[in-house]
């Protein structure tokens, strides 16, 4: 982010010069050599095999033209012949054979921090050069996105590292984001002491402190959540009272409601097609999702937990009595659609029997939200399991 920054103020009249000696101030090239594979010195070869030649000659192993040739080359590499009648020295014709074989050296190049507190003088000293009336503008968007504790590590880089008076930036982000990534890096120890000790960090002070100036945008009303879902859902058939369930599930956030709404159209067609299907090969679908208004409503509320939890709707193919244990518990916790006083307690209490896979997901209070929601899931039982695998299911194969 930080070169980001740099790269944009280089491009639009920033000193092209400083700003490299501040990108090296952030990092220092430096080489680390590393022994490679054994490789032939074909130069040393050529020698050590014209100094083997001169040598049989010279021994007399060789006559005739190869002993002229042998003399002409001693000549001509400068070698004088000894007493002996050796050319050179056996030792030294051992140690350029051994030369032959070499060793290559790998060079990389590794690039490494060295001083923030460097960067952080000239940058302000840079941004001071760009006079009172010109300003740096850093958008800085989808931090939702991003894992928490990541969010909380770009805006202390922002506060630390790039804080300069002519430099602002515009983040747009969740206030829970800031706060589960404070409660990740500042964990209390037990569950106990959430409830009893304040926290480390007061998510508010901290962006009390960090932004300078905050506007929370309004929170959209459940007539614009379903305006936004009929723009993805294909809604000609979906009713208001559908679409209020939806809402009432998922919320008013905008990525969440198209996201499903494309879901829920393209499942719808699926169903459509496996019904016109139904009706050329004479086979019946043991759930077809459209024919009533009890199957509209169930087909909408596993659609709605398997878009909320993918595993956790296999999970209730593969045991049958999940669905009915998960209703039960939620009609323990909730009075008509608002959750009672302890149904946190009643939840956990529940889901201390469960799978790990399950007690995670009961963690989302969606999927509670989703459970509220008509048919229940302990009233269907006998057509349940067709319909977690109504796209598959057929009356005549009960096994697929």
């Amino acid at each position: 982010m930080i070169l980001r920054v740099l790269e944009a103020l280089k491009d639009n009249g920033g000193d092209s010069e400083k700003i490299e000696q501040m990108q090296h101030s952030l990092y220092e090239s430096f080489s680390i050599s590393e022994r490679g594979a054994l490789r032939v010195d074909w130069t040393s070869f050529a020698s050590a095999a014209v100094q083997a030649t001169l040598g049989l000659a010279a021994a007399g192993v060789a006559g005739g033209m190869l002993g002229g040739l042998a003399g002409g080359l001693r000549k001509l590499f400068g070698q004088k012949e000894s007493a002996e009648g050796k050319a050179g020295d056996t030792s030294k014709q051992i140690e350029q054979t051994a030369g032959i074989l070499k060793r290559e050296t790998i060079t990389r190049t590794v690039q490494h921090v060295v001083s923030i507190e460097q960067f952080m003088v000239t940058f302000r000293s840079l941004m001071d050069k760009l006079g009172a009336t010109r300003r740096i503008y850093v958008l800085i968007d989808d931090l939702d996105r991003c894992l928490p504790d990541t969010t909380l590590d770009i805006f202390e880089a922002i506060k630390l590292f790039l804080d300069a008076p002519q430099c602002v930036y515009i983040v747009a982000v969740d206030r829970a984001v800031i706060r589960r990534g404070l409660e990740l890096r500042y964990p209390v120890r037990t569950s106990a002491d959430a409830h009893m000790l304040p926290p480390v960090v007061d998510p508010d002070e901290y962006i009390e402190k960090t932004v300078t100036l905050s506007v929370d945008l309004p929170i959209l009303s459940d007539p614009d959540g379903r305006t936004i879902l009929a723009l993805t859902a294909d809604d000609k058939d979906l009713s208001i009272e559908e679409a209020n369930d939806i809402v009432y599930v998922l919320g008013t956030n905008p990525r969440r409601l198209k996201r499903f709404g494309m879901t829920l159209a393209l499942w719808r067609q699926v169903a459509a097609s496996l019904q016109s299907a139904e009706r050329t090969d004479k086979t019946a679908l043991a759930f077809p999702p459209m024919v009533n208004q009890e199957n509209r409503k169930l087909f909408i509320k596993l659609s709605l937990i398997g878009y909320l939890n993918s595993a956790l709707l296999a999970e209730m193919r593969r045991d049958p009595g999940l669905p009915g244990r998960l209703q039960a518990t939620g009609n323990l916790a909730f009075a008509g659609r608002k959750p009672k006083k302890d149904a946190k307690a009643i939840i956990a209490h529940a889901m201390a029997e469960e799978l790990p896979i399950v007690a995670q997901a009961s963690l989302d209070p969606t999927l509670w939200r989703a459970l509220q929601l008509e048919p229940s899931l302990t009233l269907v039982s006998g057509q349940l399991l067709d319909a977690l695998r109504w796209f598959r299911a057929r009356a005549d194969d009960k096994s697929s």
